[in-house]
């Protein structure tokens, strides 16, 4: 099979686990999914392949612990469960351990930030603004 043939495979129903309104999704190393969701419950999903959630980070706000409307996902860090969120109506990127339950915040001041790239060499994390007029902002961590 080529790349381009991209068949169908499966639908992991999310709304029997309560995953409403899914914006992306990473697998992270330890096979596990994480789902950012912007409906009502502003929370990254940690869920297995069949559907069920294993954890949840977050709650709408803007403290330590919470999220608003979170948007872009990335595998981060050498934890297998840990992942960046691009937290979008908090103008911040967050890095989330599910294993441990800790966060930090790595970059803010960002006007909507939608998706994140990360360049391992350089160590560069590269984000564009949605909102405000900055353009491409490059980070290094």
């Amino acid at each position: 099979m080529s790349p381009t043939d991209g068949r169908f495979i499966t639908l992991i129903p999310l709304y029997k686990s309560g995953i409403y309104k899914p914006w992306q999704t990473v697998e992270l190393p330890s096979g596990l999914l994480a789902v950012s969701s912007f409906g009502q419950c502003h929370h990254v999903w940690f869920i297995d392949h069949n559907g069920t959630v294993k954890q949840w980070y977050g709650s709408r706000g803007s403290g330590s612990g919470e999220l608003e409307h979170p948007r872009g996902l990335l595998p981060w860090g050498t934890s297998q469960n840990s992942v960046l969120v691009c937290d979008l109506d908090n103008n911040r990127i967050v890095s989330v351990d599910f294993s441990s339950s800790q966060s930090d915040v790595l970059a803010s001041d960002i006007h909507g930030p939608f998706a994140a790239a990360v360049d391992v060499a350089t160590r560069y994390l590269h984000t564009a603004e949605s909102a405000g007029n900055k353009g491409l902002l490059v980070y290094r961590y």
